[in-house]
């Protein structure tokens, strides 16, 4: 147990010593909110703005559209909000030059049109190059992998592969970090621990945007390590490079032409859509396919394609498939209205098939089209051969297969993101020689807190229920735009003590299970009021399980991940509620003077222990089964239910432990 240090009562310390010993249940109370979605209250919430935000954008596309100058001032303001959003990217730049090449054996077949060179660059990152045999220098293609599991060596990547090696393009299939011989979460066999590479992108990007970035970021700036050793390879003209993906690798094509003018066209099959749909339907997806903070910069799929233009591009889209094709329909329209503002003759391009998800044959074929006609100038039919599909362990770079057992040196992405973290160590300890203001100031940003809170609605829901020990008052609080907030009030039925408190107890498991815990009859029978309450998406608000794949490993991914990218993380709305509750406790006349204390449990207990930091008006918090440092992600990112904790950059400027409202507390 953690239990804020202060000027703290006796009874407060004896009753948080009951608080984690006893575990008796008292018969469950029923609910409070009483609607039949209450557990959809906070996705609508987060919806409104997320819809909110992108009408914006709708009225300053509608405006960029009206003539090229302004158009090109919405590229640059969306290239400045993109950079804004990858802290790292420029730093990172200067060490992206590949600074060591190893190349196993290169695989050749006499009837094959091509070699594969099997490359390592940095020690760290795995690929096959496909090098045609015909002389003189040839277009190249960066082919970014989706989220097989098998990464390059999946069947319909080698067979793409082949297609365009057969017509003449110099091929880099690279592996993603996780994927391939590049997992990063592993056992000391080198096992990996979670069994997709989306869940191990999820756990991964919550260091990643603790420590200040993203894997997208880290992928980008892979990316541009194997787009400088392509650009440099004597057999590739570098006048001539285009870049495509699949699924999760059309993901890193669209972030990644975005950024990079050497890429003279891109293809993005299966993952081009309209963002608003998709997040409308499902919620983000994992953790390399959004950048937190994305939607508050009002920044959609097409605008990475807009801020490429007007090179050529070809969406590759399947009307079965998943990724919302309606979406598809309507964000291409706007590419097409922004190339015809260039009025280039090469129109963005969108090859439709009826089929599902992945790159099949047409669509593979259509790809090679559009690369020879945008790279060659030519249009003659493809060449077509069947080439023999090589099984993983042949096209392994490594000798083992993964990457951090051959070169043990090699960091993984984990152990980078706690050097990074450890690096801000230095700035973490001005946090505890500012001044209290300074700070606060400081956690409302990150936070993403406004000083300018609106006024709290209170709806009494019923009063006077009488119990064994105490007096039950339910309400509802409201403040406009925001979820409903059910709180109980718990008064003893033998009368109040002459200085009586008010305990608010939060609790992961929600107060149905709260109110049964025996704390709350102990602290009734000290004569004072104990206040349950279920901050947005816990208990009664909890979001159903089968809305969030378990892969993800967090109960409440899809809100949760959907707030980052709103740029309100789940954390600072939760603070934000628990700041509402002390203003309606305040606010009643019969409360004023007195202290109010607070328990918490579990993940609330982090909202609670920052609320308590923001909030002079609470007096004493003990916390239960909390992290006790942002580094415990970290550490151990296995752990489930984090993604409600993560705050962009926290680490550059504190420490839970920095949280003390008196500097001899530390």
């Amino acid at each position: 147990m953690h239990i804020q240090q202060n000027t703290r009562m006796k009874s407060f310390l004896i009753l948080s010593i009951f608080y984690l010993f006893c575990s008796s249940l008292h018969p469950q109370a029923n609910s409070i909110l009483n609607k039949k979605n209450a557990d959809e209250l906070v996705n609508k919430q987060l919806q409104k703005a997320l819809h909110k935000n992108y009408a914006e954008r709708k009225k300053t596309v509608k405006i960029a559209l009206q003539s090229i100058q302004n158009l090109q001032e919405y590229q640059q303001s969306c290239k400045q909000k993109y950079l804004g959003l990858l802290p790292s990217f420029s730093k990172s730049m200067k060490d992206s030059i590949p600074i060591s090449c190893s190349s196993s054996y290169c695989i050749a077949n006499t009837d094959w049109d091509f070699y594969i060179d099997k490359i390592i660059l940095n020690n760290q990152i795995t690929a096959n190059v496909y090098l045609p045999k015909k002389e003189g220098k040839k277009p190249a293609i960066l082919f970014f992998c989706g989220h097989e599991k098998a990464s390059k060596a999946t069947k319909s990547y080698q067979e793409t592969a082949h297609l365009l090696a057969q017509n003449g393009f110099v091929v880099m299939v690279i592996d993603p970090i996780g994927q391939g011989e590049r997992v990063q979460l592993t056992d000391s066999t080198g096992n990996a621990l979670t069994k997709r590479a989306t869940s191990e992108h999820t756990l991964l990007q919550m260091a990643a945007v603790l420590t200040g970035g993203s894997i997208a970021e880290e992928q980008i700036t892979d990316n541009f390590i194997c787009m400088n050793y392509l650009y440099n390879l004597d057999e590739v003209d570098s006048t001539r490079i285009g870049c495509m993906g699949n699924s999760g690798g059309g993901a890193q094509a669209t972030y990644y032409a975005a950024l990079d003018k050497r890429i003279k066209a891109v293809v993005c099959c299966s993952w081009f859509t309209k963002r608003e749909r998709m997040y409308a339907l499902y919620g983000p997806d994992d953790g390399c396919q959004y950048l937190a903070n994305e939607v508050r910069e009002q920044l959609e799929i097409a605008d990475y394609y807009i801020m490429q233009a007007p090179r050529p591009t070809l969406i590759l889209a399947g009307t079965n498939d998943f990724i919302d094709y309606k979406g598809t329909q309507e964000a291409f329209k706007e590419l097409e209205a922004a190339y015809k503002l260039f009025g280039e003759t090469n129109q963005p391009e969108l090859f439709t098939v009826a089929d599902g998800h992945g790159i099949s044959s047409p669509k593979r074929e259509a790809a090679v089209l559009f690369f020879k006609k945008q790279l060659m100038n030519d249009t003659v039919l493809i060449t077509k051969k069947t080439s023999e599909i090589l099984p993983e362990h042949i096209l392994n770079c490594t000798n083992s297969g993964q990457i951090l057992i051959d070169y043990p040196a090699t960091k993984s992405l984990q152990e980078k993101f706690m050097e990074k973290a450890n690096s801000y160590r230095e700035q973490r300890e001005h946090f505890k020689l500012n001044t209290l203001d300074a700070n606060r100031i400081l956690l409302k940003q990150l936070l993403s807190i406004s000083d300018n809170k609106k006024a709290v609605h209170a709806k009494t829901i019923s009063k006077n229920i009488k119990h064994n020990l105490y007096i039950e008052k339910t309400v509802i609080l409201k403040r406009n735009n925001e979820p409903e907030i059910p709180i109980r009030l718990l008064t003893p039925k033998k009368g109040l003590a002459t200085n009586f408190e008010l305990f608010v107890i939060l609790n992961d498991s929600g107060m149905l299970q709260t109110i049964q815990l025996p704390i709350v009859d102990k602290i009734i029978s000290s004569g004072n009021i104990v206040v349950l309450t279920d901050l947005r998406g816990v208990g009664e608000s909890k979001d159903k399980a089968e809305k969030n794949n378990p892969k993800f490993y967090n109960d409440d991914y899809r809100n949760s991940s959907l707030a980052l990218t709103i740029g309100k993380p789940m954390l600072g709305e939760r603070v934000i509620e628990i700041i509402t509750l002390v203003d309606y406790i305040k606010q009643q006349e019969e409360y004023t003077n007195n202290s109010i204390n607070c328990f918490g449990f579990g993940n609330i207990g982090i909202a609670l222990q920052h609320a308590y930091f923001l909030d002079e008006r609470i007096q004493h918090i003990a916390l239960k089964d909390c992290i006790s440092s942002w580094m415990d992600i970290l550490h151990n990112p296995l752990e489930k239910n984090r993604m409600s904790l993560i705050i962009p950059e926290a680490l550059l400027h504190y420490d839970l432990s920095c949280l003390k409202r008196n500097r001899n507390e530390y």
